[in-house]
């Protein structure tokens, strides 16, 4: 019993104290409809987010059943060509991981069988039974002309309306081709083409008209670009076209597939038989029924293909997809909650008079505080509720947009009822958690201070910012400690959470910090300073709730930023950045002139791209037989640039892990870039120009490999190479190892005239002189000895210019020949094309024109394009995150903004009435707004790091354990900052937000009447 003015009143309790107290809380919560209505809005934000997402995520992934149909249609099996010759192949069921027996083509003993093409076909009729129905499908890649000029195309030869492919294919608009000069394109080729059903185009090599009659999609690659042929309607007719004109250049098509429909479907056994022909087979019922493991002999051959599990897989992308979403769904908790904090803090502050009532009929702190606590779960339940009824609707409504991101069509709509109900859950605890502080608040506060609607004096926790620090210590070592260590994802997700619950400990005394700078400040920027001093109660959650949203953004834009800067110190470029290629196809210029040609190729190429600068002509080089010539076949001649062995890359060889454990990730990126591993990995060569060799001028040097030394220069003018990469230079010299098969031999070895070259040149930088001699283990004019029997290959030493270690990894080419060396040495030469440098990375539209003006011309040439890695998609989800950000700290800022506005109306009435400008409303509102999402974006962005930080050494320990296995593997994990996303959030939102609350406030306002 409780004694109110000598009245014994009955103490409420339990249930009936919580049922009175939620319908308290109901009832509030309608009167005051536009707060309410606030609240609801973000508690259901978050959970509808997490709705979506959940909805989204189990029901992205296709069915079993889906997956099958859109691998083999509704075929049994699909048979084709493993790539290892004629020989036994091992295979996992689902294909995914193949590989000879002993785990590599060369170990196999097949007599060289590897690489040879093997009878598919043949080996379906022994091993199928009689009555085994067959349809084919294969792949060649093509120029097909669209609105803009040319665009190279996967066409595929496919019965897409046979029965036995229903599913792999699905039509949007009109109907499958028919006829043999009929297509169907994909919805992606035609929206970026230009193109459309009805459209008429044509396939370079062939000189049929083909009409588009369907627009399709692949299931299970909606971004891809495809045509798509009926079987024997491109393939053959290009390659007798080819056949005809040696000038064309013949399709190189990709091994065939078969799909087949036999009686009693295609057995694990089926399968094994097909692989020990060097076949690999996708079954129906091996792919719904797998056998055990034990029957699988890939699953026991060790190093076998490339996949999970595997011994080149790492599992760094799971492992950073799950350690990323774990950190973010950790401080996304903790977000939710501070977002309806200040909302809360608002209607506390404005039921004070009501809750000093509650209080006079005999409440005590705990039953107000229940009050309180009541609309949190009252306004919780209703956010959470609406907010998984509208995620669901979203997840349905757009999907197909969903879809489309995902780059695949998505199985049923899955909606698991108990994740639904832990996230109702989870918004009703988001709603008391939110409300909780308000409630201690106001349990606190007297009867008199309520019902006089004074707000009182109450001094700052001492205690607080300590635990917070401590908190900030302990959490930022722990995750960092934990990522460096590699104890796991937990660590870093717990460690980034209690530094940041630490942080926001602070935030109290950081605000009033603030304050005391303020002294110099104009009147409205001081008195807001100070009145969010005065009232931290609402102002910290503000700042907290701005803190946790940036936190997030700084964290995963962090981690997206370092990892684009690691996929872009691997990505190994075609080209040299900000250059072009104008290549001739030797192959499909066999028995032409393309030299007569080239000219007004070359000068077309200037005014179709944007050209800037000179223009560099390069000559391709061979000795002996062209290997670009259908007579030569496999017995052409070569020309080897020689790596001395006192310069091989210690990466290598049977000493290589041995080094690779003694090395740092730094110390490994220094020795891998160096000039003795750069070419460890392999060479790639650009189309035809040649494997590391070129023949060209300065202009070369200057337009291509951006070199610009006179002594390059004037080594290439004298007639002496310049040597790119300095590891394959001995003393200053390089070896050539010319192999002239295929050619005489009278004139396969004859060198130039002994001692015309041997003396040296003007000494320069590198430069050693010009003259070179055959391989007789001294330097100078060869000494005459008996003539020994001819032999095919000669090495020839050649004083060199050696350019500097930047230039070490140039693209395509790591030695320079000038056009008279290549003729002393006898060396055979052809034009190869052009490079340009140009002032930006030519479109698709611009490159598709350029194919169209080379498709004019009388030699068979191909455009070559540097673009670089690909970083749309991370580019737009940063500024996606960056929106994000700022929207979540503008609608806190302008919460608490107009809770200030609400506390200091007296304040401001008084200065108003004493003379004060009328622009000091605006200017109160604008700083208080400001103040807030600058102070919680700089601890965000501050936050953010921690976790951040703590992943890429996560990913470091693992890049690091993935080059010691192997160690010409990568093993650097950058750590960079989102300046641009920082910037906006440092600078331009804070600004944003001041500026809108300052248009939206009032200059002027009527003064109140003075009570009595």
């Amino acid at each position: 019993m409780k004694h109110i003015s000598g009245i014994r009143v009955p103490r409420v309790t339990g249930v009936p104290a919580w049922r009175a107290a939620l319908r308290i809380a109901r009832r509030d919560a309608l009167r005051a409809k536009a707060r309410s209505a606030l609240v609801v809005v973000m508690i259901a934000l978050p959970v509808l987010a997490v709705t979506v997402a959940d909805v989204t995520y189990h029901s992205a992934g296709p069915t079993r059943a889906q997956e099958i149909t859109r691998e083999l249609g509704a075929a049994d099996a699909q048979f084709s060509d493993a790539g290892y010759g004629p020989g036994p192949i091992v295979q996992m069921p689902d294909a995914s991981r193949l590989g000879t027996p002993r785990g590599s083509a060369d170990e196999t003993g097949n007599d060289g069988a590897a690489g040879r093409p093997v009878d598919v076909a043949a080996v379906l009729a022994t091993l199928l039974p009689k009555g085994t129905r067959t349809v084919t499908s294969q792949d060649v890649d093509g120029l097909v002309r669209t609105t803009h000029g040319l665009r190279r195309v996967t066409v595929r030869e496919m019965p897409a309306a046979d029965a036995l492919l229903r599913g792999k294919v699905d039509v949007r608009r009109g109907a499958l081709p028919d006829e043999s000069h009929e297509l169907a394109a994909t919805t992606a080729f035609l929206d970026s083409s230009g193109l459309h059903v009805g459209s008429h185009t044509r396939i370079k090599g062939l000189a049929r008209e083909f009409r588009i009659t369907a627009a399709v999609e692949l299931p299970g690659e909606l971004s891809g670009e495809y045509l798509i042929a009926r079987p024997h309607t491109v393939i053959e007719p290009w390659r007798a076209q080819a056949e005809r004109d040696k000038r064309a250049a013949p399709p190189h098509p990709m091994p065939m597939e078969y799909y087949v429909a036999a009686k009693g479907g295609v057995t694990w056994q089926d399968v094994r038989a097909a692989n020990e022909h060097g076949v690999l087979v996708r079954s129906r019922a091996v792919l719904r029924d797998p056998p055990p493991d034990a029957a699988v002999p890939a699953a026991r051959t060790p190093g076998v293909g490339i996949g999970p599990g595997s011994a080149t897989d790492t599992g760094m992308g799971s492992r950073r997809a799950t350690v990323a979403l774990a950190t973010v769904a950790a401080m996304a908790v903790l977000e939710i909650v501070l977002l309806a904090g200040p909302a809360f803090a608002v209607g506390a502050r404005r039921a004070r008079r009501q809750l000093g009532l509650i209080g006079i009929c005999g409440a005590d702190r705990g039953q107000i505080r229940a009050v309180v606590l009541a609309g949190g779960v009252v306004l919780g339940t209703a956010g959470a509720v609406v907010g998984v009824l509208v995620g669901l609707g979203l997840s349905v409504l757009f999907r197909s947009v969903f879809e489309e991101w995902a780059g695949q069509r998505f199985g049923p709509v899955t909606a698991v009822p108990s994740h639904l109900l832990t996230i109702v859950g989870l918004g009703v605890l988001t709603g008391a958690l939110a409300a909780l502080v308000p409630a201690l608040v106001a349990g606190r506060q007297s009867v008199l201070q309520s019902l006089a609607d004074r707000r009182g004096v109450r001094h700052g926790s001492r205690v607080l910012p300590g635990i917070g620090l401590g908190a900030i210590l302990l959490g930022g070592g722990l995750a960092l400690v934990g990522g460096a260590t590699g104890s796991g994802w937990a660590v870093v997700a717990v460690g980034s959470v209690v530094a940041e619950l630490g942080l926001l400990a602070c935030v109290p005394v950081l605000v009033g910090a603030c304050a005391r700078f303020g002294g110099r400040l104009p009147l409205a920027a001081r008195f807001a300073l100070r009145d969010a001093a005065r009232n931290r109660g609402r102002t910290a959650p503000a700042v907290a709730a701005v803190t946790a949203a940036v936190a997030g953004t700084v964290a995963v834009a962090t981690y997206m930023v370092s990892v684009v800067a690691e996929d872009r110190y691997g990505y190994e470029p075609l080209l040299r950045p900000g250059t072009v290629a104008l290549l001739v196809d030797s192959y499909a210029n066999e028995g032409g002139h393309p030299e007569k040609a080239l000219p007004a190729l070359r000068r077309a190429m200037e005014h179709a791209l944007p050209v800037t600068g000179e223009r560099a002509d390069v000559d391709r080089v061979w000795a002996g037989a062209d290997c670009y010539t259908r007579a030569a076949g496999d017995d052409c001649g070569e020309i080897e640039l020689v790596h001395p062995d006192s310069h091989r890359c210690p990466l290598e060889g049977p000493t290589g892990r041995e080094l690779a454990e003694r090395l740092s990730a730094d110390e490994h990126r220094r020795l891998r870039r160096g000039p003795e591993c750069v070419d460890a990995g392999g060479f790639s060569s650009i189309g035809d120009a040649g494997e590391k060799v070129l023949v060209g001028d300065a202009r070369l040097l200057r337009t291509y490999v951006g070199l610009r030394d006179p002594a390059a220069e004037r080594a290439l003018a004298e007639g002496k190479p310049v040597l790119l990469n300095s590891a394959y230079a001995q003393d200053g010299r390089v070896q050539l190892k010319i192999t002239a098969t295929g050619e005489p031999l009278a004139t396969a070895g004859t060198p130039a005239t002994p001692g015309a070259h041997d003396t040296p040149g003007t000494p320069g930088q590198g430069d050693r002189g010009s003259g070179y001699s055959r391989n007789t283990g001294h330097r100078g004019a060869m000494t005459p000895t008996r003539p020994a029997a001819p032999d095919r290959s000669r090495k020839v030493f050649l004083d060199a210019y050696v350019a500097p270690e930047a230039y070490a990894a140039t693209p395509g080419v790591r030695l320079i020949l000038p056009a008279v060396l290549a003729q002393r040495l006898n060396l055979h030469t052809a034009p190869a094309g052009s490079f340009y440098a140009v002032r930006h990375t030519p479109d698709k539209a611009e490159e598709e024109r350029a194919n169209a003006v080379l498709d004019r011309g009388d030699a068979a040439t191909s455009l070559y394009i540097e673009r670089g890695p690909e970083t749309d998609e991370d580019d737009f989800f940063l500024m996606v995150l960056a929106v994000f950000a700022g929207v979540v700290t503008i609608g806190a800022a302008v919460v608490t903004t107009g809770l200030a506005k609400a506390d200091a109306e007296a304040d401001l009435t008084t200065l108003s009435a004493v003379g004060a400008p009328p622009g000091v409303r605006r200017g109160f509102a604008g700083f208080q707004c400001a103040g807030v999402a600058g102070l919680g974006v700089l601890l965000g962005s501050v936050a953010g790091l921690v976790p951040a930080v703590a992943l890429r050494l996560v990913d470091g320990r693992d890049a690091l354990a993935a080059m010691r296995r192997d160690p010409l593997v990568p093993a650097h994990t950058p750590i960079e900052l989102p300046w641009p996303t920082l910037t906006v959030l440092a600078v331009g939102v804070p600004v944003l937000a001041g500026l809108l609350a300052a248009c939206s406030t009032r200059s002027r306002t009527t003064l109140p009447r003075r009570a009595g």
